[in-house]
């Protein structure tokens, strides 16, 4: 009897090493998914290299979800840590696992959730091989095995679950860094984000929909639906169900009204971005091609999500422990961001409507004018909202330098042919006679005109701006 318990637990423990085995030479074997913007091996991994329960907002979904919300912008606005755990093209079915997976270490005090999954747009590209990409980022192999559930060709399904099986003829491709990867972490510095380019300065309008008839989603994306409403109340997690921008079909219109209501049923919030163009002064093509949003589109949403965060969901970071190596990527970060977003604008007046409270240190230069200006009142009022604060009509003659920041005048000086040097933060600004060069790097000419120097937290010039006042309000040589 006695030996045939040790028998018995010895099989036992064959198994388990077995199944390790497996386990470990499976994630050997899967093809890593690095390259952006669909990069999901860095996207999932990145998850799992946060501390335990750091976050303040989990962001869930598809390509939707990772185009649109930029943790740094949250970051920068808040202090809040967040993260985008989401997948290309990802079954809705897999972003209840996703949740699931993303609860055993994170307990964020919101939850934002994306509903294109839900839509008819987001079949198109979900072949089998997208439930398996998917399926790869869970870590729990419980989720991995039911989220491939709802594939329907048992063969296939198979060859999912025992992918070691799928990708053996690898052997060939597989580095060190493949052997090694199990045991690493591997830190996403973008938390999720794929920045995507402005590609067009076109304005291209959407058409506009008013419900026709009632369209309810697939039912067995509705039941996932429910399973992920029921899980965040079960965890008493507040969650915001969203639609980011894009080019809706008037069927999906009526989808999107149906989810509305049905969500509003369960007490749940939902936003529909797509209702907000005017709002948010959001374009078809500057902001966002037909299904993603880009760097512009994606700050436009943020701006207005965080509002809503704050105001409704009482985000709230003042007993959170901050963590130094999120700080400094989140700065890095969002400089990146506003670098790339600053520098595809030419239209002044959408320019300032993303710099201000920055927290970037302005150098400025302005040349009075005897003769007419067009600093009229409202872009008077635009330039001191950014936190240039000079009355540019009625002191419209005088010259003067200045440096500011976030609406605090750090040096101002006024005159003819002003030289002086200001130092801030090991940032070495000189102005001399409408010269303006930071560390010792001209920036700007010395033709007339409201020159800008923009400099990031970490003293990187980001942009420079010549505006030219004299006939016309804009930017000059963009």
């Amino acid at each position: 009897m006695k030996k045939s318990i040790q028998l018995f637990l010895k099989g036992i423990l064959l198994i388990i090493i077995g199944c390790l085995i497996i386990v470990y030479f499976s994630k050997v074997f899967r093809p890593k998914y690095f390259e952006a913007p669909d990069d999901v091996t860095n996207k999932t991994e990145g998850f799992y290299a946060l501390e335990k329960n750091s976050l303040d907002v989990l962001f869930l979904g598809s390509s939707h979800a990772y185009y649109t919300f930029n943790p740094a912008i949250l970051w920068k606005q808040t202090e809040a840590y967040s993260y985008v755990f989401a997948g290309e093209c990802q079954p809705f079915s897999q972003t209840y696992y996703y949740l699931k997976q993303a609860l055993k270490t994170q307990s964020p005090q919101v939850i934002v959730l994306d509903v294109f999954g839900l839509l008819d747009s987001s079949k198109a590209c979900q072949t089998d091989g997208i439930y398996k990409k998917n399926s790869e980022g869970l870590r729990d192999e419980i989720y991995r095995i039911q989220s491939l559930k709802e594939i329907h060709d048992p063969a296939l399904k198979l060859d999912y679950l025992l992918d070691l099986r799928l990708y053996h003829s690898r052997w060939n491709d597989l580095t060190l860094d493949d052997f090694k990867f199990p045991f690493e972490k591997h830190f996403n510095p973008y938390f999720g984000w794929t920045m995507g380019y402005p590609e067009s300065n076109k304005k291209i309008e959407r058409d506009t929909y008013q419900q026709t008839e009632i369209v309810k989603p697939d039912e067995t994306n509705l039941t996932y639906l429910d399973k992920i409403i029921d899980l965040c109340k079960k965890k008493n997690l507040p969650l915001l169900t969203v639609k980011t921008p894009f080019y809706v079909t008037q069927k999906e219109y009526n989808i999107l009204q149906y989810i509305k209501e049905y969500v509003q049923s369960k007490d749940i919030q939902f936003i529909d971005f797509n209702d907000l163009y005017e709002d948010l002064n959001f374009h078809f093509d500057q902001d966002g091609d037909i299904w993603h949003t880009n760097i512009r589109g994606s700050t436009k949403v943020m701006n207005k999500l965080i509002d809503v965060l704050k105001q409704d969901y009482h985000l709230n970071t003042k007993n959170i422990t901050k963590i130094d190596a999120y700080d400094s990527a989140l700065d890095q970060l969002y400089n990146d961001t506003m670098e790339k977003l600053l520098q595809s604008i030419d239209d002044i007046y959408n320019y300032f409507d993303y710099i201000q409270k920055s927290n970037f240190i302005f150098a400025v230069s302005y040349q009075g004018t005897e003769g007419y200006s067009s600093i009229n009142e409202y872009e008077n009022t635009m330039l001191n909202d950014a936190g240039i604060q000079f009355d540019f009509i009625k002191d419209k003659n005088k010259d003067f330098i200045m440096v500011t920041k976030n609406d605090q005048i750090l040096y101002y000086e006024e005159g003819n042919e002003l030289n002086k040097e200001y130092v801030e933060n090991s940032t070495h600004i000189s102005f001399s006679n409408n010269y303006i060069t930071v560390n010792n790097k001209q920036e700007t000419n010395n033709e007339p005109g409201l020159k800008i120097v923009i400099i990031d937290t970490q003293g990187r010039v980001l942009d420079s701006l010549n505006i030219d006042y004299s006939v016309v309000f804009w930017l000059d040589k963009r």
